[in-house]
C-alpha cells in the first residue's frame, strides 16, 4: 500500500515500479538489524537510498535530495506531494478511527494544516485538509488520497535487461540548457529518452516484443547486457547570478521568448568563444571525475565510453578529444546537430596540418536535414567530397517481432569514392536522419527548433547507435561495410596521428 518517492527539484515522483518492490524488501530487511546497511541501488544503478536517512544520491551528478514512503498524498499545483512519515502515520491513524465507527476523527499536521476525515452520503471515507486558520473552509480544502498507484514509466524496460553495463555514453547539453530547464526540460530529461530508446533497441534486436507496455522475452530468454546514458551538465560554469542579472538589466522587454532564446542559448557561444581555456579546463575535470565514478560503480567494468555532445556539446567534446589530454580513451565521439565543422572554419584551423583525433576513435556526426545549427564536416575534411552526400541513417520501424531496418541498399548507393582522412577508420563521419524536407520557406522554420531537439526520441538514433557501438553483430557489419570510403585515394594526414 505505501509506496515511495524522491524529490526532484520542486516536485515529488515515485520511484519506478522495479525499486519500489526493491527499496520495500530492504526496508523490510532492515527492520531489527542492528548494523547500518548499505544503500540501495535504484535507477538503474545510476542512484542509490540511504534507507536511514531517506535520501537519494545521484552517483554520477553527486547530488542528493530526501526521500519519502508513505501510504498519503495531496495534490497540489506540481502534482502530488506524499507526506512526511510521521503525519502519515497521523493520517492514518484517523482514516481507521473513522473505520471503526469514530463519528468525528481529525489530526493537525504540520502544526499549520487539518486532516479531516467524514463520511459521504453514500458512506464513502472522505479526506480533506485546510489550513487551521480556517478550517473546514470549501474553497482552502484540498483532497488527500491513499494509497498511490505506480504506473508504467519510461525506463521500465531496464527491468528487462542484465546488471551489467556493456557500454557508457556520456551526454553532454548544447546552447541554451538554462532556458530548457525553465521550461521544464533539461539534459536529465534527454538522457532519459535517449536511454530508454536505446535500451529499448537492445531488448528488440534480442527478439524480445512490445504489445503496449508490455515486454516479453524470447524463448530462451538470454540476458540482455544494457547500455547506460550519464549526463554531464557544464552549463553552470558559464552562469551565474550576478552575470545573468547584468544580462537581464540589458534586454529590452518586447520579443519576450524570443530575447530568452538569445539571452541563453546565443550567449552561451559567445561566452564559450571568449572563455574556452577555462570553460574547457572545467569540462575535463568534470569528465575525468564522470569516468572515475563509472568505474568505482561498476568494478571490473571492461566495456566502451563514449562521448555524446549536442550542438555546442560537440564542439566542446571535439575539442577535448583534439586536445589529447584525456586520461581514458573513448570508443567514439557523436556529435548530434553540431557546428563543429562551422567552429573549424571560424578558427581558420589549418586540417592539412595534422589534425587528429584520439586513435581509433570512431566519429559520427548526425543531423537532421533541417537543423539550423548543424554543419556537415566531411567537405571540410576534404573539397571532393562536397559534392558527395551524406550517409543515411537507417529509419527503424517496429515490427511484431523485430525492427526492420529501410533503405540499406539505397543508402550504400551514396558511398563516395575518394578516401577521406582517416577520421572514424575510414568509415562516413556525416550522417543524416532520414526526413522529408519541407517544401515552404515557413514550414521549415516552423520546423527549425523540433530538428535541433529531435534526436534524443529518434528511433532511428537510438537503433543506429546501438547497432555501431553495443551489437557488433552481422547486420551491423554488412551495414558499416556499405558505408565505407573506397580506399583507393591516398591518406591524407589529417586524421588518427
Amino acid at each position: 500500500m505505501a509506496a515511495w518517492f524522491f524529490r526532484s527539484a520542486d516536485a515529488w515522483a515515485p520511484f519506478r515500479r522495479c525499486d519500489q518492490r526493491r527499496l520495500e524488501q530492504s526496508l523490510e530487511g532492515l527492520e531489527g538489524a542492528a548494523p547500518r546497511r548499505a544503500p540501495v541501488p535504484v535507477n538503474g544503478g545510476r542512484g542509490e537510498v540511504d534507507l536511514q536517512q531517506r535520501l537519494y544520491l545521484d552517483r554520477y551528478a553527486n547530488v542528493s535530495c530526501p526521500v519519502r514512503r508513505s501510504i498519503w498524498y495531496r495534490k497540489n499545483e506540481l502534482g502530488i506531494e506524499p507526506y512526511e512519515e510521521a503525519e502519515d502515520a497521523e493520517v492514518e491513524s484517523i482514516y481507521q478511527a473513522l473505520k471503526a465507527g469514530d463519528a468525528q476523527a481529525s489530526a493537525v499536521v504540520s502544526g499549520d494544516r487539518e486532516v479531516r476525515a467524514v463520511k459521504s452520503w453514500i458512506g464513502q471515507i472522505e479526506m480533506r485538509e485546510s489550513p487551521c486558520s480556517s478550517p473546514g473552509s470549501w474553497f482552502n480544502d484540498v483532497e488527500v488520497h491513499r494509497g498511490f498507484k505506480v504506473e508504467s514509466q519510461a525506463g521500465d524496460e531496464e527491468e528487462f535487461l542484465s546488471e551489467e553495463v556493456s557500454h557508457f555514453f556520456i551526454l553532454t547539453h548544447g546552447l541554451g540548457e538554462k532556458l530548457s530547464r525553465k521550461m521544464g526540460g533539461g539534459l536529465a530529461h534527454v538522457a532519459s529518452d535517449l536511454r530508454s530508446g536505446m535500451q529499448q533497441s537492445l531488448l528488440l534486436l534480442a527478439g524480445y516484443t512490445k504489445t503496449g507496455t508490455a515486454w516479453e522475452p524470447p524463448e530462451d530468454g538470454r540476458p540482455v547486457v544494457r547500455c547506460d546514458v550519464i549526463p554531464l551538465e557544464w552549463w553552470e560554469s558559464l552562469h551565474s547570478e550576478d552575470m545573468d542579472a547584468r544580462l537581464e538589466d540589458i534586454t529590452l522587454p518586447s520579443l519576450g521568448m524570443l530575447r530568452d532564446v538569445a539571452n541563453c542559448a546565443i550567449s552561451d557561444a559567445i561566452f564559450y568563444m571568449q572563455n574556452r581555456g577555462k570553460l574547457l579546463g572545467t569540462i575535463h575535470v568534470k569528465l575525468e571525475e564522470m569516468v572515475a565514478r563509472i568505474k568505482q560503480y561498476n568494478p571490473g567494468f571492461s566495456g566502451g565510453i563514449s562521448l555524446v555532445g549536442h550542438s555546442l556539446g560537440g564542439v566542446i567534446f571535439f575539442d577535448l578529444l583534439a586536445a589529447e589530454d584525456l586520461s581514458f580513451r573513448p570508443r567514439a565521439l557523436i556529435t548530434l546537430g553540431a557546428p563543429t565543422a562551422l567552429f573549424l572554419h571560424c578558427a581558420q584551423v589549418n586540417l592539412d596540418a595534422g589534425l587528429s583525433l584520439a586513435k581509433s576513435l570512431q566519429f559520427y556526426n548526425i543531423f537532421h536535414p533541417l537543423d539550423p545549427v548543424a554543419y556537415r564536416l566531411e567537405p571540410l575534411l576534404d573539397r571532393s567530397l562536397r559534392q558527395t552526400p551524406p550517409a543515411l541513417i537507417p529509419a527503424a520501424a517496429v515490427g511484431s517481432e523485430f525492427w526492420r531496418w529501410v533503405g540499406l541498399e539505397e543508402s550504400a548507393a551514396g558511398s563516395p569514392t575518394a578516401s577521406p582522412p582517416r577520421l572514424n577508420g575510414g568509415n562516413r563521419i556525416d550522417w543524416m536522419l532520414q526526413e522529408e524536407s519541407m517544401t515552404s520557406t515557413a514550414g521549415a522554420l516552423l520546423q527549425a527548433i523540433p530538428s535541433h531537439l529531435c534526436y534524443f526520441k529518434s528511433p532511428d538514433v537510438a537503433m543506429f547507435l546501438c547497432m555501431e557501438l553495443c551489437q557488433p553483430n552481422a547486420r551491423r557489419r554488412r551495414f558499416r561495410k556499405a558505408h565505407r570510403y573506397e580506399n583507393s585515394w591516398e591518406v591524407r594526414k589529417v586524421g588518427v596521428a
